[in-house]
This record gives structure tokens, C-alpha cells and sequence, in this order.
């Protein structure tokens, strides 16, 4: 069985009071999402990681650069950000052919 950790980064934190977002800020060198990337690379359970954020985010993870990392834009809503997730799911595990887990996400939203 294939199975997808889904990261669900495209809030912009307007309750955080940072001009960073949340999920961008440096906590014990690195970035809260770079924590949370590496515990999953590192885990070995994961296929893939769908990485979802927003698109004027992307300067910001420009160096993740990991083979198991996919991009999807999130919308203007969580939902939407969700819906893009599992449908980049949906198309990663048709090339794979097998069955899928969705597995809870980490939030990272405003």
C-alpha cells in the first residue's frame, strides 16, 4: 500500500502577527515546515509528500528539493487547499496503481 503525507501550508497566519507566515519562521534553526518534511522523509513511511501552499509562498520552499516532495497551489479556503491535496492524490496514485491513505495533515494555516 502507497501512502501520502499531506501538509497543508497555504495559510497566510494574519492571527500570527509576524510578517513571516507561521509555517516560514525559524524554530530551532530550521523552518516549523522544514520540521515537519524532514520527520516524514525520515520516517520511510511515506511515498510521497504533497506539499500544499500558497502560490506567493513559493519563494519560500524553493529549496526543498526532494523527489518524495510534490507542490499543489492551495485555494482561498482550507477546503479548497484540501480538495487540491486529494486530487493530486488521486492522480499520483492512478500512475502508481494502487490502493490509497489519506492520512491527517499537520496545520499550518492561518
Amino acid at each position: 500500500m502507497k501512502i501520502f503525507f499531506i501538509i497543508l501550508a497555504a495559510g497566510k497566519s494574519r492571527r500570527f502577527k509576524s510578517k513571516l507566515p507561521k509555517q516560514f519562521n525559524i524554530y530551532k534553526g530550521k523552518m516549523v515546515l522544514e520540521h515537519s518534511i524532514n520527520k516524514a522523509i525520515n520516517s520511510k513511511i511515506f511515498e510521497k509528500i504533497i506539499l500544499v501552499i500558497n502560490k506567493s509562498h513559493l519563494k519560500y520552499i524553493r529549496k526543498f528539493k526532494n523527489k518524495k516532495i510534490h507542490i499543489v497551489y492551495g485555494g482561498n479556503e482550507r477546503s479548497i487547499s484540501s480538495l487540491n491535496a486529494l486530487y493530486l492524490n488521486l492522480v499520483l496514485m492512478s500512475i502508481f496503481l494502487s490502493k490509497w491513505t489519506i492520512l491527517p495533515s499537520l496545520n499550518f494555516g492561518s
